[in-house]
């Protein structure tokens, strides 16, 4: 199982390599994968850490007298909104599930610049997307019983 992040998609995937050829991510075991993943960022959004479990800069004392409060990546609230992050596009084939940070107003370039930085305004990436351990950890283990079930003869639930 590989787990991959394209930091300029901002999307994360999950592909299967040697699993059991019988293992269909179509058949709701990709879903779940990406409920865990999406879960997790949801986590990471909260607790303002990279997926990496690194950390978010804190605002700048400019930024915090602006906003009136310190908490990255919230001025309007919309790119982190829990709604949009759960609504996510997800893009789901029989070995792969990708899940695609979502695009409020058809825009990227606030979710790029939020992600990697913007140096030419002293802003510090606050990574968006990534597998965390415990996303990776957790979807292992339900590839591992879905492949059990299989072995047994079970369907996947």
């Amino acid at each position: 199982m590989n787990f991959t992040t394209d930091e300029d998609e901002l999307s994360i995937t999950v592909s299967l390599d040697v699993e059991p050829p019988a293992l269909d991510l179509r058949e709701q075991l990709g879903d779940a994968l990406l409920d865990v993943a999406q879960a997790e960022l949801l986590r990471c959004y909260l607790y303002g850490t990279a997926p990496s479990g690194t950390p978010w800069d804190r605002n700048r004392p400019a930024t915090v007298k602006q906003k009136g409060f310190d908490k990255p990546g919230y001025r309007t609230g919309g790119m982190l909104d829990p709604s949009s992050i759960e609504s996510a596009p997800r893009d789901i084939q029989a070995r792969e599930a990708t899940w695609i940070f979502p695009q409020p107003r058809g825009k990227r370039k606030k979710e790029h610049g939020f992600h990697h930085g913007a140096p030419d305004r002293n802003q510090p990436g606050r990574p968006l997307v990534g597998w965390t351990a415990r996303a990776r950890e957790e979807c292992r283990r339900l590839i591992a019983e879905a492949a059990f079930q299989l072995d047994i003869g079970g369907e996947i639930q």
